[in-house]
């Protein structure tokens, strides 16, 4: 097989600066963009140097003149009952701009739970987008069921592939490394990740983590990194999130004991290097309703439970066999139990037949396969 020459594009492989308290954005899809770059370490991202592009100029001049393939990172980009055209229409007029074989990479749809697709809608750039992918791709990648009957249901494309989410496929040797980790009972700190802390679940849970000095992993919430900040810049007089409050007012927490949790155990990265190596060094086990922190740990090696609030992180854990347990059964339990509970087995039992899948979805673009060995 002719080596290919690998564009990569779609989500951002690295934060900003200004994230996230200017720029609103989700950690976690850099795990997911650099999936690509992992399996293919020859390919080039569209976040390269300038001076990459050399005569052609751009990316886009790049891709035209050398690429074989583009691949698009794409997190739950498609959203049921949307309203609003504009940014599909975008994202087609963009695709249409690079001329070589496109891959996508984990495009998911998103839907509240209990959405019935009869029932539903998409605006029609929407549709056309959806269209557009499946007459220029050979099979779409998408991650779960429900994202494949969205494809069929709207715009009447068959040819789409599941195969979860793409990144756990980039760091096979870290599978192996989570396996042996598992096995001896990797020494280190918990680490917990929530998603919507003003539930009042999800508030237990972190109210349980800072009392347990365990690490908080924050890959969006700018009120987390505000109080974070707070803790080195204004210690006596801190911005305590309203979700956080009651537990003040109540007395079980003190302003004083959530400043300087926040300035020892909270972390938030940038890039996901120094991420997988903090993960490595310092974690034991990881647990939330983060499905992208609970993938970076495992990608460092570390077991991780994934804990599901919604119908697409449920969907998406059980395809790929990821260990897992529902928020409500979670927040009955202490985080010690919640790791008690942790049995891998199922994941491991399964997982070489999901890098099979995974590699025969590349196989069809003609690209390399990604190998797993133990």
């Amino acid at each position: 097989m002719a080596k290919s020459v690998i564009g990569v594009t779609g989500c951002l492989t690295r934060m900003p600066l200004s994230f996230p308290m200017e720029y609103p954005e989700n950690a976690g899809n850099m795990i997911h963009a650099r999936a690509p770059l992992e399996m293919f370490p020859w390919a080039v991202s569209s976040e390269s140097h300038s001076s990459t592009w050399g005569d052609s100029g751009s990316f886009r001049g790049w891709v035209a003149d050398q690429a074989t393939h583009v691949i698009i990172t794409l997190a739950n980009f498609l959203r049921v009952n949307d309203q609003d055209g504009a940014p599909y229409a975008a994202f087609q007029r963009q695709l249409e701009s690079l001329d070589a074989e496109l891959v996508i990479f984990g495009l998911g749809a998103q839907a509240p739970d209990g959405t019935q697709l009869v029932d539903a809608t998409m605006p029609p750039e929407a549709v056309a987008l959806m269209k557009y992918l499946g007459a220029r791709c050979r099979v779409v990648g998408v991650r779960g069921e429900f994202t494949k009957q969205v494809f069929a249901r709207f715009a009447g494309v068959e040819n789409t592939f599941i195969t979860g989410c793409p990144s756990l496929f980039s760091r096979p040797e870290a599978i192996a490394q989570a396996y042996e980790n598992w096995k001896s009972h990797k020494p280190g700190l918990f680490a917990y990740a929530g998603t919507v802390y003003h539930r009042d679940n999800e508030t237990k849970m972190l109210v349980d983590a800072i009392h347990r000095s365990q690490f908080l992993i924050e890959p969006v919430n700018r009120f987390n990194h505000r109080l974070y900040l707070d803790s080195f810049a204004s210690p006596s007089a801190p911005e305590v999130p309203w979700y956080l409050t009651p537990s003040v007012k109540s007395g079980e927490l003190s302003q004083e004991r959530i400043v300087n949790y926040m300035g020892k155990f909270y972390r938030l990265f940038r890039d996901a290097e120094p991420w997988y190596q903090f993960n490595a060094e310092h974690v034991s086990f990881t647990y939330g309703t983060r499905f992208h922190v609970n993938m970076a740990s495992m990608l460092s090696g570390v077991p991780a439970m994934w804990i599901t609030h919604d119908s697409r992180t449920a969907e998406m854990a059980e395809f790929l066999h990821l260990p897992h347990m529902h928020l409500d059964q979670a927040t009955q339990m202490t985080p010690e139990e919640i790791r008690h509970a942790y049995d891998p087995t199922e994941f491991f039992d399964n997982i070489h037949s999901k890098f099979d899948n995974f590699s025969s979805f590349l196989s069809i673009f003609d690209l390399p396969p990604i190998g797993l060995d133990f």
